[in-house]
């Protein structure tokens, strides 16, 4: 999974957008959603908060609150990476930042509660739920619904 020109695979113009620099989720809770994000893994958790702000959990160190709903999703299309070159409007000063683009979808079989809120055991069931794929046929191109 590497990276890929996000004109070719997009069809966008060369002009980038919050939307075409973002991993997108097609279908589920969060459908329609358009999150940035540092790393696109094949299970990812997304939580919206009592106020109806989403966000995805998709750094190693990240936790939910405990008032936050959790959903997972699964990859469906293959990342790409995208480096941003800008200046804060704020400051003034110039940043750079590297994100991973990627669409979502809901996935079937969801952990329990205190499954997805915790590492250790959302990695275990990541893990389970990895051996139930079939990695070699695996299509995540063709797995959008």
């Amino acid at each position: 999974m590497g990276s890929k020109n996000i004109k070719t695979e997009r069809q966008i113009s060369s002009t980038l957008t919050p939307e075409n620099t973002m991993s997108t989720f097609l279908n589920g809770p969060a459908e329609g959603t358009n999150l940035t994000l540092g790393r696109s893994p094949y299970f990812l958790r997304v939580v919206r908060t009592p106020e109806g702000k989403w966000d995805a959990l998709d750094q190693l160190d990240d936790t939910p609150s405990p008032d936050e709903e959790i959903h997972v999703y699964r990859i469906a299309s293959e990342p790409m990476t995208s480096h941003v070159d800008g200046r804060d409007p704020k400051t003034g000063k110039r940043f750079g930042r590297w994100m991973s683009i990627a669409d979502y979808v809901f996935h079937d079989e969801q952990p329990d509660d205190r499954t997805a809120r915790y590492k250790a055991a959302w990695q275990e069931w990541c893990a389970d739920q990895g051996k139930k794929i079939n990695w070699k046929s695996d299509q995540i191109l063709n797995s959008k619904p």
